[in-house]
C-alpha cells in the first residue's frame, strides 16, 4: 500500500537541522518525506534541477512549508526563490498546505506589518535581526492573503512544530473519515430513494393495469419505451426531440420532419434541412445521406414497436391520437 508523500519545502542551509528532525517525524508516522537533500526527488536528466523539484511537488499528498530567516536561492532568472515557486505549485495543485514560520521571524514580520504604511520610516535603513531580506515578509503576506489554505503558524522549537503537525494531520484524517462516512450515508439515502421510486412506479403500473383505460395503458408503455421522448442527434449539435404521438402520427422520419417545420432537401450525397427555433432563428443543417438513413432505420424500429403496443392493447392509431 503506498504511503502519503509529504513534500518539505524550506531554505536548506539555515533550517537543515529542523529539516532532519522533520524527516524523522514524518517517517515515524509511516509517511514518506520528500526532501531534496535526501535524494528522493527525481532529478529528470531532461529537466533543470529546480524544475524537477517543482514537478515532484505535484506527486505529493501533503505540502509542508517551513519559513526561516534566509530567503534562499532564486528560481532561474526571477526575483523569487525556489521555495516561493514550490509553494505556488502546491497551491495551484490544491495540495493541503501546512505553513509554519520560526517565531523570531514572525516577530520581525509583525513589526514590519505594523509600520509598513508609515511614510516617516526609511525601510532601507532598518535591519531585522531574524531575516536577511524583507522578501521573506512579502512571501508570508502571499501565504496569508490566499482565500483558502492560508494558515501560517509560528513555532519556537521543534517540539512546538511536532505538536502542531500531529494535531493538524490528526484533524485532517478525522475530517477525511467524517466526509467518507457522510458520503456513505448520502449514498445510502439515494439508494433508498431509488428503491422507493422503483416501488412507486411499480404500484402506479399496477393501478394503471386495474383502473386505466386501454389507451392509458398503451400510452404509459410507449412513454416508458421512449423514456418520455426520443432524441435524435444530428451533426452540428442539432438535436430533435420526438414526442410519442409523433411516432404514431408520421409514417417515416422524412414526413415527420417536413410536417414539424424542418423541410428536407435531398441531393446525391447529403440531405439539407432548416431548423427553426421557437425564437424564429433559422439554422441550415446538412448531413450525409447514409447518416440520415441510419436515423430512419432507428425511427422505423421504434414506430414498429409503438404500433405493436397499440395492437396489444386494442387501441387504434386514431384513438391514440385523439385529444381527450
Amino acid at each position: 500500500m503506498p504511503n502519503p508523500r509529504v513534500f518539505v519545502s524550506s531554505t536548506c542551509y539555515d533550517l537543515r537541522y529542523i529539516r532532519e528532525s522533520i524527516r524523522s517525524f514524518i517517517t515515524s508516522l509511516g509517511y514518506d518525506p520528500v526532501l531534496s537533500e535526501r535524494y528522493n526527488v527525481f532529478y529528470n536528466p531532461l529537466m533543470n534541477v529546480q524544475d524537477a523539484c517543482l514537478a515532484e511537488v505535484k506527486t505529493c499528498q501533503i505540502f509542508l512549508l517551513v519559513i526561516g530567516g534566509k530567503a534562499g536561492n532564486q528560481y532561474k532568472n526571477t526575483v523569487d526563490t525556489i521555495t516561493n515557486f514550490e509553494y505556488r505549485e502546491a497551491a495551484k495543485s490544491k495540495i493541503p498546505i501546512f505553513a509554519v514560520v520560526q517565531e523570531e521571524v514572525y516577530t520581525d514580520y509583525y513589526l514590519f506589518e505594523q509600520n509598513k504604511e508609515n511614510k516617516n520610516i526609511d525601510f532601507t535603513k532598518i535591519k531585522y535581526p531574524a531575516v536577511d531580506s524583507t522578501k521573506i515578509f512579502e512571501f508570508m503576506e502571499e501565504v496569508q492573503k490566499n482565500a483558502i489554505n492560508n494558515a501560517l503558524t509560528p513555532f519556537s522549537s521543534f517540539n512546538d512544530l511536532e505538536t502542531y503537525l500531529r494535531q493538524q494531520w490528526a484533524a485532517m484524517m478525522f475530517n477525511f473519515l467524517s466526509e467518507q462516512s457522510e458520503n456513505r450515508r448520502v449514498a445510502s439515502v439515494l439508494d433508498s430513494l431509488t428503491t422507493i421510486n422503483e416501488r412507486i412506479e411499480l404500484i402506479a403500473k399496477q393501478i394503471l393495469q386495474i383502473v386505466g383505460s386501454n389507451k392509458d395503458k398503451a400510452n404509459a408503455e410507449i412513454n416508458e419505451k421512449m423514456q418520455g421522448h426520443l432524441v435524435l442527434n444530428f451533426l452540428n449539435g442539432f438535436r430533435l426531440f420526438i414526442e410519442p404521438k409523433d411516432v404514431i402520427r408520421f409514417s417515416d422520419l422524412s414526413e415527420m420532419m417536413n410536417k414539424l417545420n424542418h423541410p428536407l432537401n435531398y441531393t446525391d450525397k447529403e440531405i439539407n434541412f432548416v431548423f427553426r427555433k421557437d425564437s424564429g432563428i433559422e439554422t441550415k443543417i446538412a448531413i450525409a445521406s447514409h447518416y440520415f438513413s441510419d436515423l430512419q432505420i432507428d425511427y422505423d424500429k421504434l414506430r414498429h414497436e409503438a404500433l405493436f403496443i397499440l395492437k396489444k392493447h386494442h387501441v387504434s392509431e386514431a384513438e391514440f391520437l385523439a385529444e381527450e
